[in-house]
């Protein structure tokens, strides 16, 4: 879900993340838990996402500059 998050953020410029209360409903816990739990953890997925994607494009770039 994470690196859905990031893929339709990277090609909308009107995308919005998901709300720390959606995600704890989608998860079934308290706003408040998710918060102090799991948001930091959802925060370093979505920058891994992000990174591997950009890393990726980079990667791809430089080999067709390259041929």
């Amino acid at each position: 879900m994470a690196g859905q998050e990031v893929a339709i953020s990277l090609g909308n410029d009107t995308y919005r993340d998901y709300s720390g209360a959606a995600l704890a409903r989608m998860l079934e816990v308290n706003r408040s838990t998710w918060l102090r739990v799991y948001a930091p953890h959802w925060a370093w997925l979505k920058d891994e996402f992000w990174l591997s994607d950009i890393n990726a494009l980079t990667d791809s770039f430089i080999n067709t500059m390259q041929d």
